[in-house]
C-alpha cells in the first residue's frame, strides 16, 4: 500500500516536467556529445560514458 501511494506521489509530482510550453523557442536544440581525448584519438563517448546529466538553466529562472 505504502508503495503505490508513494508511486502514486512521484508520477504526480513529475506530471509538471512531461509537456512544457515551448511556442518561444527559436529552434530546436540538438547536442552532441563526443569524447576525443583518448590515446586512440576516436570518439569513445557511447563506450566509456555511462550516465549523463545535463542541467541548463537561464539567466530568468
Amino acid at each position: 500500500m505504502l508503495k503505490t501511494l508513494s508511486a502514486i506521489a512521484a508520477a504526480l509530482a513529475l506530471a509538471g516536467c512531461i509537456r512544457d510550453n515551448r511556442d518561444d523557442c527559436l529552434f530546436p536544440l540538438r547536442l552532441h556529445f563526443t569524447y576525443l581525448y583518448n590515446v586512440e584519438d576516436t570518439d569513445l563517448f557511447s563506450d566509456e560514458v555511462e550516465t549523463l546529466c545535463l542541467y541548463l538553466y537561464d539567466t530568468e529562472t
